[in-house]
């Protein structure tokens, strides 16, 4: 499995490279492909470094690996009970 953090570029390549990330973080969870698109080009316009998640599960994994600074979460996502993805989501 592979998150997008650059269009074409993971998690995992990005790291790989060996380059030290500075901007903030923005995780964004999402089910819906054109809502993650609207808030990834807005978000990187303003210089955040942004990791997409298409469900809850995907989320904590990054949330497992990756110092994340905020997290917009679609609380309405198929599957989704409206609630934190976990107790010990910050």
């Amino acid at each position: 499995m592979s998150l997008e953090t650059e269009p074409g570029t993971t998690t995992s390549s990005a790291v790989a490279a060996g380059a030290v990330e500075t901007r903030p973080t923005v995780l964004v969870v999402d089910d819906d492909a054109i809502n993650r698109e609207l808030l990834r080009t807005c978000l990187k316009k303003e210089d955040y470094r942004v990791i997409e998640a298409d469900d809850g599960l995907k989320a904590l994994e990054v949330l497992a690996r990756e110092q994340v600074d905020l997290v917009l979460l679609d609380v309405m996502m198929p599957g989704s009970t409206g609630s934190p993805p976990a107790p010990g989501s910050r």
